[in-house]
């Protein structure tokens, strides 16, 4: 081949920002274990109420997420704790392994606390790993105690890969 040829041939994978060994979203597909660390809260961790229940909540703490991509929507289908939502996804132009993800919904506490949230992160694939940085806002209410109020949080989220399948 000559070498202008060979360039030809190699122009368009330069053009691509996209590493073309990371291949499909569906590669994070199956379950998860989630660690979440709050970096910023408001109000304050000191000046929540004592009847918010920070513990049942999957911004705070361990969770198990399982996702499962939906190419025709370009989204996955994701499980937080049992609780089924659609999230948004949005691969970073540069890096394929970075990517937005975005969902909301109602999360239900072991409690029945009810927190009406939007939750959107950005995160980078490592293989069997995912880590990156979130955004939580919650309009919540505990009917046990009659409490409610608003939070709003920011941290850091580190995972890694329970299984293979996302079915």
């Amino acid at each position: 081949m000559s070498r202008v040829r060979f360039l030809l041939f190699l122009a368009p994978l330069a053009i691509c920002a996209c590493d073309p060994g990371c291949g499909e979203p569906s590669r994070l597909d199956g379950l998860h274990r989630v660690w979440s660390n709050v970096v910023e809260h408001s109000p304050p961790v000191d000046s929540v109420p004592d009847e918010y229940p920070a513990g049942e909540v999957f911004y705070n703490g361990e969770s198990e997420w399982r996702l499962r991509f939906v190419a025709s929507q370009r989204a996955f289908d994701l499980e937080v704790d049992g609780q089924k939502y659609s999230a948004t996804y949005q691969a970073d132009p540069k890096n394929c392994s970075a990517f937005r993800l975005e969902f909301g919904g109602v999360f239900v506490g072991r409690s029945g606390s009810q927190h009406d949230f939007t939750w959107d992160g950005d995160l980078v694939y490592f293989g069997n790993h995912l880590g990156g940085t979130w955004t939580y806002r919650s309009d919540w209410s505990d009917p046990g105690s009659g409490a409610s109020g608003s939070v709003e949080a920011r941290g850091e989220l580190h995972s890694t890969t329970a299984s293979d399948t996302g079915a």
